[in-house]
C-alpha cells in the first residue's frame, strides 16, 4: 500500500509539473518572439485582425505583405510614445514614398483617448485598436512605446523597446528591404 500512496503522490506531482509548464509555456510565448528577433532569427510576425482606431472596419498585417511594415504599438498615456509620436509621423511620410508602411497600435488604451493622441500629434498612418493586452501578448510587448520592423515576407526582423531613433529605425527599414 505505502509503494501505490508513493507512486499515486509522483504521478499526481508530474501532472502539475507539466501543468505549470503549459502555463508558463502559453503565456511566455510573445517574449519568444521578442528574443527570436533581437537574436536575428526573423520570425513570422503575428497577423492578428484589429479594429481600425477610427472605426472604418479592421486589418491585419497579412493585408500588409509584400512590403516593409513598421509597426509600433502605443498608448495615449505613456510619455516615450508621445516623445517618439512627432518623429513617427514625420517619418510616416517618408516611408509611404518609399512603399514602407507604418501601423500603429494603440493598446491598453481606450478608442477615444488613442484617437486623442494621434488627432494631437497628425498621425495619418494606420492606426488600429486593440483591446487590453490581446494584441501585445503575440508580439512580446512589455512596455510602451515598442517597435517592430516586418519584411515583405512578414518576418520580424529588427525590434526596438522603448522609443527609437530616427537613425536606427531607418536602417532596420532599409535592410528589410525597404527605402
Amino acid at each position: 500500500m505505502p509503494l501505490k500512496r508513493i507512486v499515486g503522490g509522483l504521478l499526481a506531482l508530474a501532472l502539475v509539473a507539466l501543468c505549470a509548464i503549459l502555463v508558463v509555456a502559453a503565456r511566455g510565448g510573445g517574449e519568444r518572439f521578442t528574443a527570436s528577433v533581437a537574436r536575428g532569427d526573423a520570425p513570422l510576425a503575428p497577423t492578428l485582425r484589429l479594429d481600425r482606431l477610427d472605426g472604418a472596419g479592421s486589418g491585419s498585417l497579412a493585408d500588409y505583405r509584400g512590403r516593409v511594415v513598421v509597426v509600433n504599438f502605443f498608448a495615449s498615456w505613456c510619455a516615450p510614445c508621445r516623445d517618439e509620436a512627432p518623429l513617427l509621423s514625420t517619418l510616416s511620410e517618408r516611408f509611404a514614398r518609399e512603399g514602407v508602411s507604418l501601423v500603429g497600435i494603440a493598446s491598453e488604451d481606450t478608442r477615444e483617448d488613442a484617437k486623442g493622441f494621434a488627432d494631437e500629434y497628425g498621425l495619418r498612418y494606420d492606426l488600429f485598436h486593440a483591446r487590453g493586452r490581446d494584441a501585445a501578448e503575440p508580439w512580446g510587448v512589455t512596455g510602451y512605446p515598442e517597435t517592430f520592423v516586418v519584411d515583405p515576407a512578414g518576418r520580424a526582423v529588427a525590434w526596438f523597446s522603448g522609443p527609437v531613433d530616427e537613425a536606427s529605425l531607418v536602417d532596420a527599414v532599409a535592410k528589410a528591404g525597404g527605402g
